[in-house]
């Protein structure tokens, strides 16, 4: 990687490590605060919907999709977390970065990005949002989760530094394509960290 994705070397490297640590973390947040959000989300998606977990960590998300009966396809830079979602029985992974996404476009209808899109530089996040529109049929559901404050660089121990970018509600609409609507946003106080969650929904044809 050069330079200018350094932050993604570091970001991976530093999942890597922590992979079976946080396992238990995310599981826990997930029941009991981003469950809440997946059904709201899976609520305008059709039976037979076809979800991008983008940034996927170990799986948790995409585990309760493919028990709702949905085909979710899991994607994570990390190598470490493929593994671990292997470990917990989920298929449909594919290692990949934000970036470079390896889908064609218009192929899901829904996209989930909890807490994923923070691990991108500001200044390159309208960029990656433009890249997952096109993925998103039509009428299809984006969900993002970002966290509330004004910081952005690496957070963490040396050796295991993660870049985090951090907004404001009013600010992050500004990165939201004119194609959308905000069908509702929530602002969650989850101990020291605030959650703020989007409900997209993309314009039909």
């Amino acid at each position: 990687m050069d330079d200018a994705t350094e932050f993604k070397r570091h970001t991976m490297e530093a999942y890597n490590a922590l992979a079976s640590e946080l396992a238990e973390g995310y599981d826990h947040h997930f029941e009991t605060y981003a469950q809440s959000e997946a059904e709201h989300f899976l609520a305008k998606l059709s039976k037979v919907g076809r979800i991008l977990d983008i940034g996927c960590g170990v799986g948790t998300a995409s585990r309760y999709f493919a028990e709702q009966g949905y085909q979710q396809i899991s994607a994570d830079l990390s190598e470490e977390m493929i593994k671990e979602c292997q470990r917990r029985g989920i298929t449909n992974l594919v290692r990949a970065d934000l970036e470079a996404l390896p889908f064609p476009n218009s192929c899901f209808d829904g996209i989930w990005a909890h807490t994923s899109l923070l691990h991108i530089p500001k200044h390159r996040l309208v960029d990656v949002i433009g890249a997952l529109d096109k993925l998103l049929k039509p009428g299809g559901a984006f969900f993002i989760a970002l966290r509330e404050g004004e910081a952005e660089g690496y957070e963490g121990q040396p050796g295991m530094e993660r870049w985090f970018a951090y907004y404001q509600a009013n600010e992050f609409d500004g990165y939201i394509p004119k194609a959308y609507s905000i069908e509702s946003f929530s602002r969650i106080e989850r101990q020291i960290v605030t959650f703020l969650n989007y409900h997209l929904v993309k314009a039909g044809e």
